[in-house]
């Protein structure tokens, strides 16, 4: 088990053969306004919880620009618990996929499973094209 002891700002990536459980204990993992780089990304097996008393453990990213996902999915994800968000104009909060290298994320996704049990999920879409004038 990897479990958050404070906020943090970086960009976290389990890799091929890593299987963790991510405790949010009440805090921030934030991806920060890196460019095309989540805040989480799975290439292998993670579950994502937050057993805090305040349940206010959440995974979010800072760019507000076109930004990119706030988790990024390639194999095997549980979501037990925690926030998500994203705020980021052009961009979406999370992607279950495979990439099949080149830069192809396209065809079935054979083995990328993605099961979301608890927790809140919020994307807050700015758009500046749809704003009222």
């Amino acid at each position: 088990m990897v479990t958050l002891l404070s906020d943090t700002t970086e960009n976290v990536v389990v890799g091929e053969g890593q299987s963790i459980v991510l405790e949010l204990n009440g805090k921030t993992l934030n991806g920060g306004s890196a460019t095309k780089k989540a805040a989480l990304t799975n290439k292998d097996t993670v579950t994502i919880q937050d057993s805090s008393n305040s349940g206010i453990g959440t995974i979010k990213h800072d760019d507000t620009e076109f930004g990119y996902y706030t988790v990024v999915n390639e194999k095997s994800m549980t979501i037990a618990g925690g926030t998500i968000t994203n705020s980021a104009t052009g961009s979406n909060l999370m992607i279950n996929y495979h990439n099949q290298g080149g830069g192809k994320s396209y065809g079935a996704n054979s083995g990328v499973e993605m099961t979301i049990s608890g927790g809140r999920y919020r994307q807050s879409l700015r758009c500046p094209s749809l704003a009222a004038t």
